[in-house]
């Protein structure tokens, strides 16, 4: 699918249907992966800005959703986000502090009892 919205125009509803089931699979990660690095770079050309902007809006409030219930699914975001920082520029204000919150999370010892 994300190869069609790449060549083809798709109507913004379906693109972030898209978008929003990509953020939120880690089942397959290196097809999710391949999608997503077909999908980011169209975005911007493919929604409206008001759009874009909802649909980046969203990829903050995933990030809040799963930070510390899911290890897979914040290196899933965070392995998204850096491998397209140009797309998520306009949002690094509301990115940046969950970025530095999950270092933190990321980097505890793991508790010996």
């Amino acid at each position: 699918v994300s190869r069609f919205i790449a060549v083809f125009e798709t109507p913004s509803k379906v693109i972030q249907q898209v978008y929003h089931s990509l953020l939120r699979d880690t089942s397959e990660r290196n097809t999710v992966r391949a999608a997503m690095d077909l999908l980011l770079p169209v975005l911007k050309k493919r929604l409206g800005d008001e759009e874009l902007e909802d649909a980046l809006k969203y990829t903050t409030k995933v990030i809040r959703e799963s930070f510390g219930n899911s290890i897979p699914q914040m290196v899933h975001l965070w392995e998204t986000i850096t491998r397209h920082p140009l797309v998520y520029v306009c949002q690094k204000a509301a990115i940046m502090p969950h970025i530095l919150q999950s270092l933190s999370f990321f980097g505890q010892q793991p508790k010996v009892p």
